[in-house]
C-alpha cells in the first residue's frame, strides 16, 4: 500500500512539474508577443505622430497661401481636397471652416469647397453597390433604402 501511495505521489509531483512547464513555456510565449505587439504600438505611434506634424506643417502652408492670394488680387478661390476620399470632422475644421474665415478676413470674396465624396448619398449607394456586387451571395441585402435618400436629396 505504502509503495502504490508513493507511486501515485510520484505522479502527482510529475504531472504537477509538467503543467508547471507548459505555464512557464505559455507565460514567456505570451511576455515575447506583448514586447513585439508594445513595439509594433510605439512604432505606429512614432508613425501617426510624424504624419500629423506633416500634416499640421501642410495645413499652415495652405493657411498662409490662402492668407496671402488676396493681397495679390486673386479673391475667388475653390479649394478641393483630393487626397481625400471622405471628408472627416478635422478637415472640414480646418479646411472649409478656418480657412474660408482666414480667406475672407485676409480680403477674399468667394471661397468654394468642394466636399469628397461622402457628402452625397449616391457615394454611399456606389460603395454599398460594389460591396453587393462583390459578396457575391454572401449575403441578401436589400438597398433600395439608399436610392429613397439618394432621390430625397
Amino acid at each position: 500500500l505504502e509503495s502504490h501511495q508513493t507511486l501515485v505521489l510520484e505522479e502527482a509531483f510529475s504531472s504537477f512539474t509538467r503543467a508547471s512547464q507548459s505555464l512557464e513555456q505559455t507565460y514567456r510565449s505570451l511576455e515575447d508577443r506583448i514586447a513585439r505587439l508594445t513595439a509594433e504600438l510605439a512604432a505606429a505611434n512614432d508613425q501617426q505622430a510624424q504624419q500629423a506634424a506633416e500634416n499640421a506643417r501642410l495645413c499652415e502652408r495652405l493657411t498662409l497661401l490662402l492668407e496671402a492670394l488676396p493681397g495679390r488680387g486673386i479673391r475667388s478661390v475653390t479649394v478641393v481636397c483630393p487626397g481625400f476620399a471622405v471628408d472627416c470632422l478635422e478637415t472640414v475644421e480646418d479646411i472649409d471652416i478656418e480657412n474660408r474665415e482666414n480667406f475672407l478676413r485676409a480680403g477674399g470674396t468667394r471661397f468654394d469647397y468642394v466636399p469628397a465624396l461622402n457628402a452625397s448619398p449616391l457615394h454611399a449607394r456606389a460603395l454599398a453597390d460594389l460591396v453587393a456586387r462583390h459578396a457575391q451571395g454572401w449575403t441578401q441585402v436589400n438597398l433600395d433604402w439608399l436610392a429613397v435618400a439618394a432621390a430625397a436629396r
